[in-house]
């Protein structure tokens, strides 16, 4: 997908959090949007796009804690690990998060 399709896409996800769509349909809050790329160069693609300037968030700081994105190849390296610390947070783009509270054990 194109970045601009992205950005649109990543956009639209928080209007459904404004909108408190993730609650009245899924019964999820807090919720975390969790993208997994074809590579790593992609995936590091979307961080950049989510943590810089180029995705149009009204509320970026809050956004941007969302998104959490890996490779396919990170997961199928330890698909055991899923919430472990395989995802790059959109906030803090330069470093590795876990999608549950630590400590998980790494298999």
């Amino acid at each position: 997908m194109r970045h601009d399709k992205m950005a649109r896409k990543f956009r639209s996800y928080e209007n459904m959090r404004r909108s408190n769509l993730h609650r009245d349909h899924y019964q999820l809050d807090p919720f975390r949007v969790l993208v997994i790329t074809k590579s790593q160069a992609r995936a590091a693609t979307l961080v950049d796009l989510i943590a810089g300037n180029r995705v149009k968030f009204k509320e970026p700081d809050a956004m941007r804690k969302l998104f959490y994105i890996t490779s396919e190849t990170n997961l199928l390296d330890r698909p055991e690990n899923i919430a472990a610390d395989i995802w790059t947070p959109g906030h803090r783009p330069t470093e590795r998060a876990a999608i549950v509270p630590q400590p998980l054990k790494r298999l």
